[in-house]
């Protein structure tokens, strides 16, 4: 099974786990649109393998183009 990680950098906390890629980034769209673009700027989103192997995707503001690129649901 493959999961998808939320962490917080400053603190190094986990935010959260997704079952998909998808699912983090809604959450994330939601902060966006409450607390501004900067709420992201130290949240970084890592894939965990079956195996525990971790995988980084995006970060910061690369991270945040991603969420920005999500269509919100209708």
């Amino acid at each position: 099974m493959v999961i998808f990680e939320l962490w917080d950098l400053d603190s190094g906390n986990l935010m959260g786990s997704f079952s998909s890629e998808s699912e983090a980034l809604e959450l994330l769209r939601n902060a966006i649109e409450a607390y501004g673009v900067s709420y992201v700027g130290s949240v970084a989103l890592g894939r965990r393998d079956a195996e525990g192997k971790v995988e980084s995707i995006a970060e910061g503001s690369a991270l945040a183009g991603r969420v920005v690129s999500l269509k919100a649901p209708s």
